[in-house]
């Protein structure tokens, strides 16, 4: 059970820590390769985009989150912005990838359509 003192205490799940960020990325490129489908070019260029976004993502909010933790105060109530843009991407790879829309519509629901 979480104890939370605000509304927004759970996005501190969502955007890490610097030295998790950090890790995060040294994972994905040394580990993790994104998919290939041989039948479908557009797929494939869109994984390797994704991939490359969530690079770039995890590489910002480690700079984010160092420098609000120990050089400037200043992005610290910045962080709402930071907040959105983690929104927007988990949302376009639930759009984009975990709710296709080619796969059976019978299991989709109304809210996920």
């Amino acid at each position: 059970m979480l104890n939370l003192k605000s509304v927004t205490d759970g996005f501190r799940v969502i955007y890490l820590g610097f030295i998790q960020n950090i890790a995060i990325v040294l994972t994905m490129v040394l580990c993790v390769r994104p998919p290939t489908y041989q039948d479908d070019q557009r797929k494939t260029t869109m994984a390797l985009l994704l991939y490359i976004i969530l690079i770039f993502y995890h590489l910002l909010m480690a700079y984010v989150r160092f420098v609000s933790l120990y050089l400037n105060e200043s992005w610290r109530n910045k962080m709402t912005i930071c907040m959105m843009i983690s929104i927007l991407l988990i949302s376009s790879i639930c759009q984009n990838w975990v709710y296709l829309e080619d796969i059976d519509a019978l299991t989709r629901t109304d809210k996920q359509r």
